[in-house]
């Protein structure tokens, strides 16, 4: 998907060089550099991100679910069987990998793939029922408090960058739809200044500088910290 997209904007970009400035030199290379820079550096935020925010819904899935089921089974290899049934099935292949170990080692083990800071109090909280045993819900209220502050906090953060992602899209495709439209309706005058260089390189300037901006606002819709998560 993000390589179509890439390939889209691509086109798009070449095709208001070559209408902007009749140079197909320019209009390849401002091609070539769009479609790397969507292949080399977009697609690896992008995937880093969606895999940052599936990793941490399954984390959340699996914190609330064990607890619910701790509350009803009263232990915690009973309330681990229960929790794998709705995850997903890299997180019940981590567990079947280490079947040998018992339930709290299996949970421990989940934090080198849950690398978070609320999975790993929530490692601490089950260690400490599991020795003290106690009122599992009791325990565990500042824990989903905390988490469910982070799931909001995701969502937030998923649904502000997606109405900045077509802000930004509307204010560029406005923007360079100005080059084209001025192109036709100055004609007599764009003739005169095509084969200024001053005018060749200003055009470029202003396409990589949409680039430019491109990176920055994908940098803003990747960025998304969670305590503890390192890629």
């Amino acid at each position: 998907m993000i390589l179509l997209i890439g390939f889209i904007v691509s086109i798009a970009l070449s095709l208001i060089c070559f209408i902007s400035t009749q140079n197909l030199i320019s209009s390849v290379l401002i091609g070539v550099i769009t479609i790397l820079y969507f292949f080399i550096y977009v697609k690896k935020v992008v995937k880093n991100k969606d895999e940052l925010v599936d990793r941490f819904q399954s984390c959340y899935q699996f914190i609330n679910n064990f607890l619910i089921a701790l509350l009803i089974k009263g232990h915690i290899s009973g309330a681990l069987a229960s929790t794998l049934e709705s995850q997903n099935e890299e997180t019940k292949d981590l567990i079947e990998s280490v079947d040998s170990k018992d339930p709290l080692e299996k949970i421990v083990y989940l934090k080198d793939y849950f690398k978070f800071d609320t999975y790993s109090l929530f490692v601490d909280l089950v260690s400490l029922y599991n020795d003290e045993g106690g009122d599992a819900i009791q325990m565990s209220r500042y824990l989903l408090n905390q988490i469910r502050e982070e799931e909001e906090f995701v969502i937030n953060a998923e649904r502000m960058n997606k109405k900045a992602l077509v802000e930004f899209t509307i204010l560029w495709s406005f923007a360079l739809s100005i080059l084209v439209i001025l192109k036709f309706a100055l004609d007599d005058f764009f003739l005169r200044i095509i084969t200024s260089v001053f005018y060749q390189v200003s055009i470029v300037c202003i396409l990589l500088f949409a680039l430019v901006s491109v990176h920055i606002a994908v940098k803003k819709i990747t960025n998304i910290k969670i305590k503890g998560w390192s890629k």
